[in-house]
C-alpha cells in the first residue's frame, strides 16, 4: 500500500480570531519528543499567527525537525502549527495501525534523510506520500492497532500514576524539610494540662489497688 492513497492531508487554515477563544491549541513545544503524547497544550488566544484545523483523532505529525518524532494523536478537536501535518486516515486503513506506522523509526528516519534545510529541516510531502505502507489486511491492520493502542495506554496510565507519586513526595519533602510543618504543629499544639502532685499519688494509688 501507498501510504497517499490512504490519507488525506488536512489543509483547513484559520486565524486564532476565527474561533472561540477556548479553542484547544497544539504547538510542536506541546508534543514530547519521541513518546507518542501531549505534554501540554494552548488556547486559540494564545496565539496570533494563521493554524490549521484539526479534528479528534486526527494524526498530528512534526515535520520541522522530524527526527525528534513529535507525533501524537488528540482526542479533541481544536488547531494546532502550520509546522504539523494534519493526517486523517481514509477508510481503507485502520486508523491505529496508520497511527503507529507513521510512528515508526523507518519512517520517520526516510522523511529526516530527505529533509529540506539545514538549521529548521522541514519534512517533504512527495516524499511521504510515496512511502509505502505494510501491505496487511483490514482485519490484520485492525488486529495490529489494537494491541499498541493497549500498550500506549497502559503506558499512559503508568505516566499518570508515577508523576501522581512524584507529586505526593515533594509535597512531603516540602512539607517536612522546607515549611517544618511537624515541628510548627508541635509548637502550635497547647500544652497538656499540669496535674497536681495529689492527684498523680491518687493515680499511683489506684493502680496499686487494681493489681
Amino acid at each position: 500500500m501507498i501510504f497517499g492513497d490512504n490519507v488525506e492531508l488536512v489543509r483547513d487554515n484559520v486565524h486564532p480570531s476565527d474561533v472561540s477563544s477556548e479553542t484547544r491549541y497544539v504547538g510542536l513545544e506541546h508534543m514530547a519528543k519521541s513518546a507518542l503524547h501531549l505534554i501540554g497544550v494552548g488556547t486559540a488566544n494564545e496565539v496570533v499567527s494563521t493554524k490549521q484545523r484539526f479534528r479528534r483523532n486526527d494524526i498530528l505529525f512534526g515535520k520541522l525537525g522530524v527526527s525528534s518524532r513529535k507525533i501524537v494523536r488528540p482526542d479533541f478537536d481544536g488547531i494546532c502549527s502550520t509546522d504539523i501535518w494534519v493526517i486523517r486516515p481514509r477508510s481503507s486503513i485502520d486508523a491505529n495501525f496508520l497511527f503507529y506506522w507513521c510512528a515508526s523509526w523507518s519512517f520517520v528516519n526516510n522523511l529526516s534523510v530527505s529533509s529540506d534545510g539545514t538549521i529548521m529541516p522541514r519534512a517533504k510531502w512527495d516524499v511521504a506520500s510515496i512511502q509505502s505502507v505494510p501491505d496487511c489486511s483490514l482485519i490484520e491492520q485492525k488486529a495490529i492497532g489494537d494491541i499498541l493502542k493497549a500498550m500506549d495506554d497502559k503506558a499512559e496510565i503508568n505516566r499518570n500514576v508515577v508523576s501522581n507519586l512524584t507529586s505526593i513526595a515533594e509535597q512531603t519533602f516540602n512539607s517536612w524539610f522546607v515549611e517544618f510543618d511537624p515541628v510548627q504543629r508541635n509548637w502550635l499544639r497547647p500544652p497538656p494540662p499540669k496535674k497536681e502532685f495529689r492527684d498523680c499519688v491518687s493515680e499511683r494509688i489506684y493502680r496499686v489497688d487494681l493489681r
